[in-house]
């Protein structure tokens, strides 16, 4: 199993947690990284906008293709055998936020954020699949967050009600295609690591 191969090699780190909840949550999972300073004092506003920008959009598309994916991208190969990829129509046309959306932020510590993050792998209740190795768990999220944020210090973590952006379900629904991510369902959410410099935006999704 390549998390069991890898998980010493700190190179991996964030790519094992990912990757692990891909498998648990049935998820297409991203991490979002944007240099750019977040007032935490006003964080639901300024998310808010951020959400509905074009620099959101954007990170989400390039986390489609970074992560393989390809939920959002045509894969072709050029004459020199190169891969390029090129969005669907509709990511033109429509965006991944709801209307009139309004963010539900809990402020939680470091302790609140690593069980959170463990949780996501170990809840056999609710997910697709999961580990039920809690010392390898453990090991996979404290090699994640050891990486991520080396100093804990500097950081505030958020947790946000993940019903914001548009899901499978709505489109379903509507029998439409649009941009989307979230499937409406336990499997979904949005974590957020600040720092005074920059902000980490995890999202998860998936069908049990």
């Amino acid at each position: 199993m390549a998390l069991i191969d890898t998980i010493n090699n700190p190179d991996r780190y964030i790519d094992n947690y990912l990757e692990a909840l891909d498998g648990s949550l049935n998820s297409n999972t991203f991490l979002l990284h944007i240099n750019k300073e977040f007032n935490n004092h006003n964080l639901k506003e300024e998310l808010n906008t951020f959400i509905k920008s074009e620099e959101f959009k954007q990170s989400m598309l390039k986390a489609d293709i970074e992560r393989n994916w390809f939920n959002y991208h045509n894969q072709d190969f050029d004459d020199a055998k190169e891969i390029k990829y090129t969005p669907y129509d509709f990511v033109f046309t429509t965006e991944f936020y709801k209307p009139d959306f309004h963010l539900n932020i809990q402020s939680i510590d470091y302790l609140g954020l690593k069980n959170s993050l463990t949780d996501l792998l170990l809840d056999k209740y609710i997910y697709h699949r999961w580990y039920s190795n809690e010392k390898m768990v453990n090991e996979i999220v404290d090699n994640f967050l050891s990486k991520l944020v080396s100093d804990n210090s500097d950081w505030t973590y958020f947790k946000i009600v993940p019903d914001f952006l548009i899901t499978t379900e709505d489109l379903w629904e509507e029998d439409a295609e649009s941009l989307c991510y979230f499937d409406g369902f336990q499997q979904d959410s949005f974590t957020i690591f600040l720092s005074n410099k920059s902000i980490y935006m995890l999202l998860t999704n998936g069908r049990a």
